[in-house]
């Protein structure tokens, strides 16, 4: 929709239009009309290219009504930028309530859009994330041949398509390793020539470090294989 011209538009000192007072104005407005001719079955988009003026305009709306709010920071940018727009504006509405479907705008391939989206719904906790990797920022006690970053991209590359609910750590010290390993299902730690190989707290094994990634998804399918026979034990007894 649109709203109707108007004439001394300015931005405030906050970067909040008056252009988005009249956007929800003109939106409240749509939503009554609707109303009063018996149709309630829709929602209502507020977006703009700027993350603080999509969290005012949203924050104001959902104050006035309760229609469902569809949610984005529209004309966002290219991958970098638009998930940084996009988790701004749109995370601080979901972590406080508001909003009711999102969409991520990326100008490049729309698969990256519902990748990010759901990423940023996991991390709000609003659904739940089946593989999460939590690995460490390079720092000068990083071990991995190449750095950490090399370690991780190849666990994730690693775990696309996997369909159970883990959680997998990625450290590039034995420093920071143990502690965090614990926290996680399992964990790779990286070392001089060798790194660790963890399950929760307790350490398997130590694994030369081109092959730790293909130790961590074999203990990871011995696992997986451990918890389906137990079902099936559990199912005949």
């Amino acid at each position: 929709g649109s709203i109707e011209p108007r004439k001394g538009l300015q931005v405030n000192k906050d970067m909040e239009l008056e252009m988005a007072d009249l956007m929800v104005d003109t939106a409240v407005e749509w939503c009554e009309r609707f109303e009063s001719w018996g149709f309630r079955n829709f929602k209502v988009s507020l977006k703009s290219s700027d993350p603080l003026t999509t969290i005012y305009t949203n924050r104001r709306f959902a104050r006035l009504t309760d229609v469902p709010l569809h949610m984005g920071v529209t004309e966002a940018g290219t991958l970098e930028a638009s998930t940084v727009k996009s988790c701004v504006g749109l995370g601080t509405l979901l972590s406080e309530g508001i909003g009711d479907t999102i969409r991520i705008s990326i100008t490049g391939n729309p698969v990256d859009e519902v990748r990010i989206g759901l990423d940023l719904l996991a991390s709000l906790r609003l659904r739940k994330k089946n593989v999460d990797i939590v690995s460490c920022p390079s720092c000068g006690r990083d071990e991995v041949d190449g750095g950490v970053e090399v370690l991780a991209r190849a666990v994730e590359e690693a775990m696309k398509g996997y369909k159970g609910n883990i959680t997998v750590s990625v450290l590039g010290c034995i420093v920071n390793g143990p502690g965090e390993a614990g926290q996680a299902d399992f964990g790779i730690v990286g070392a001089k020539d060798a790194g660790y190989l963890y399950k929760g707290e307790k350490l398997l094994c130590r694994v030369p470090n081109d092959k730790l990634v293909a130790a961590l998804m074999k203990e990871i399918a011995l696992e997986e294989a451990r918890r389906k026979a137990d079902k099936s034990v559990a199912a005949l007894s």
